[in-house]
């Protein structure tokens, strides 16, 4: 996404699904894997434990039996509100204080130096970059953005639904979703309201653009992140706001 000197990311989430890999289904295992991570001293805080999981089974004979599974997963956190996750089936990686694409790169490479030794086994099914602006503004009134957020997105509160509607909503999100060639995206934007389910009162505006791919090769994956980040992120980001917004992100905070 474009770089100011703040912004209103309340979440960064990158994650891959792939196919179960047993052999780091265990303690040592993710043990292992944590101390390669932490060998820079970012992600003191560790938690690796253990997920029963249960499904049903259906046999030919309409007999059903209950699936036990047992998924181990390794939950690191550093200091700075940043956490990632690892388990048998996927690799999550959540800012809750993003800085830039190069720094949210660094850990990337963090985690997959750390799982280096399984990556020909990573079978990926799904990756996906997610960003999450919660923009909360002290000043203005509820639905008064529109010097912030592009009056496209906003015309459906502002212009359908009366003054006396508007003072009744308690949420209004929008979803849209695309597919290209190489990407699928899933575009939410609206009024999230912190305060749900009391009605509006603050002027807050969601804008949550989520894009992956369910075709990838793990070495490919830098530079997959990096166009999803310029190519859709980025632009989808960049048209849905104004100059006002663009002004406030860039002053000393």
């Amino acid at each position: 996404m474009a770089e100011y000197k703040s912004n209103y990311l309340t979440n960064v989430i990158y994650r891959i699904d792939f196919n179960d890999i047993e052999e780091i289904n265990n303690n040592v295992a993710l043990e292992s894997i944590y101390e390669k991570i932490n060998a820079t001293g970012l992600f003191p805080n560790k938690n690796i434990h253990q997920m029963t999981e249960k499904s049903i089974q259906i046999e030919s004979d309409s007999k059903s039996s209950v699936i036990t599974n047992f998924i181990h997963k390794l939950n690191c956190q550093s200091n700075n509100a940043e956490n990632i996750e690892i388990n048998k089936r996927s690799i999550i990686i959540n800012l809750k204080k993003y800085t830039n694409f190069s720094c949210f790169m660094k850990i990337i490479d963090i985690v997959h130096a750390a799982v280096a030794d399984i990556k020909d086994k990573i079978k990926i099914k799904r990756l996906g970059v997610r960003y999450i602006n919660e923009i909360s503004l002290k000043e203005g009134l509820p639905f008064d953005n529109g010097n912030i957020i592009s009056e496209k997105l906003t015309s459906k509160e502002i212009e359908f639904f009366s003054v006396e509607e508007q003072n009744h909503i308690n949420r209004s999100l929008s979803q849209t979703s695309f597919i290209y060639d190489d990407y699928q995206v899933v575009f939410t934007n609206g009024y999230v309201n912190s305060q749900f389910p009391a009605k509006i009162l603050k002027n807050e505006y969601l804008l949550d653009i989520d894009c992956f791919t369910n075709s990838c090769e793990f070495n490919d994956i830098k530079t997959i992140i990096t166009k999803m980040n310029t190519e859709i992120i980025t632009p989808f980001f960049e048209k849905s706001i104004k100059d006002a917004l663009r002004n406030e992100m860039n002053k000393n905070k």
